[in-house]
């Protein structure tokens, strides 16, 4: 069982939107059949998917981990990273990036990327950045 607590940056949209946002890789049959039997629930109660989500709304997933990981394209990094934080409020951050990390979300495996890495930490909806010569500001 996983449970996605709702941000301020999903408030408004609809639980099936969400769910197709978080499980990408499954189809909307697959959704709509979890919610009727009662395997994705809104709040602790049945839901049909065209419900509006609130701040704190609670969706719980029942479902394996396997599956959720099967159907789910999206991946958190966990590092150990420090980010220097220059400026944040909400709805700007800005960060020294460290020399060496990349700026992008890059195909060469085993090296962090800021971008996607600052996304999935402070589950952002868009991460851009701002080059000043050999510095850059996320």
């Amino acid at each position: 069982m996983q449970e996605i607590i709702v941000a301020a940056n999903e408030a408004g949209q609809r639980l099936d939107k969400m769910l197709a946002k978080y499980l990408n890789e499954a189809p909307k049959s697959f959704l709509y059949k979890m919610l009727r039997k009662k395997n994705i629930v809104l709040n602790g109660k049945k839901a049909t998917g065209n419900e509006k989500l609130a701040v704190g709304d609670s969706v719980k997933l029942f479902l394996a981990d396997e599956t959720i990981v099967k159907f789910s394209n999206i991946h958190a990094v966990h590092t150990n990273v420090t980010l220097d934080i220059i400026y944040e409020d909400e709805s700007v951050l800005l960060i020294n990036k460290p020399v060496g990390m990349l700026s992008q979300k890059a195909a060469v495996m085993g090296k962090i990327s800021t971008a996607p890495t600052v996304s999935a930490s402070r589950r952002m909806k868009y991460c851009g950045m701002v080059n000043f010569q050999n510095s850059v500001i996320l």
